[in-house]
């Protein structure tokens, strides 16, 4: 069942030459690892940022499990609920004091109760071995421990697709392992995972399908045997060099 449609997405920034996203067609099933490939610069964000409401395209449609998104205040907030972003930076997106009520302001502006956020906080920590943190100041976070609480304010929203854009630059193998079990734990229980990444072996090893972005546009979507084989693009995008 598809959970995302874009149909000839356009997008500019104010100020900017060149368009962020040009004419983008695609579709994503729901239930799926998905890895986004593309360097710096390629749209990756921009295309996430459309996915929840943060940007509005200049031109052409989001669709939603099959409706057009709206722009109101009270229609985002619902999208927001299912459709929840991680940011490369966690700074970007832990704003409260304690880790506790950092998570805990998604579900209690969703409109929870307090009791009914506590078990949400609860169950999101536990998903992401935080527990011990929770009385924690954020300032206080190694980068990997904000990584994680991070996404832990996120998913105590329960959303059904859950965009991560690079979420294991900042962090070590073993902290990327971990990250990864949460999120093969998280497409297990029927949710959808949509990543951005430079890393090559995520694609062709962790990913049931992936996008290959350049200069705002979707050059393939596919199986990553389907892509990888294809000579053709790996010659154009250079995602086969070696490092050295």
């Amino acid at each position: 069942m598809e959970i995302i449609r874009f149909e000839g997405v356009r997008y500019q920034y104010p100020g900017c030459e060149n368009l962020a996203l040009q004419d983008v067609n695609l579709s994503i099933t729901a239930g799926q690892k998905i890895a986004v490939l593309g360097r710096n610069g390629s749209g990756k964000s921009t295309l996430f940022l459309h996915c929840n409401g943060i940007l509005k395209p200049a031109g052409g449609v989001v669709y939603y499990r099959g409706q057009p998104l709206q722009y109101g205040r009270a229609a985002l907030t619902a999208l927001r609920s299912q459709v929840g972003i991680v940011f490369q930076h966690p700074d970007n997106q832990l704003f409260s004091a304690s880790v506790y009520h950092d998570i805990s302001f998604g579900p209690l502006n969703l409109g929870a109760s307090k009791p009914q956020a506590a078990q949400a906080v609860q169950q999101a920590a536990e998903l992401c071995e935080i527990t011990g943190l929770l009385d924690r100041p954020t300032h206080a976070l190694s980068g990997g421990e904000k990584s994680r609480v991070a996404l832990a304010g996120v998913l105590a929203m329960s959303p059904e697709l859950l965009i991560a854009d690079e979420p294991t630059s900042s962090l070590d193998p073993w902290m990327s392992r971990q990250l990864f079990n949460i999120f093969n734990k998280l497409v297990q229980q029927g949710k959808t995972i949509m990543l951005a990444t430079h890393q090559i072996e995520i694609a062709r090893h962790w990913a049931d399908w992936v996008l290959v972005m350049d200069k705002g546009t979707v050059l393939a979507a596919g199986k990553p045997e389907k892509i990888f084989e294809n000579h053709k693009l790996m010659e154009q995008t250079k995602l086969n060099e070696p490092l050295f």
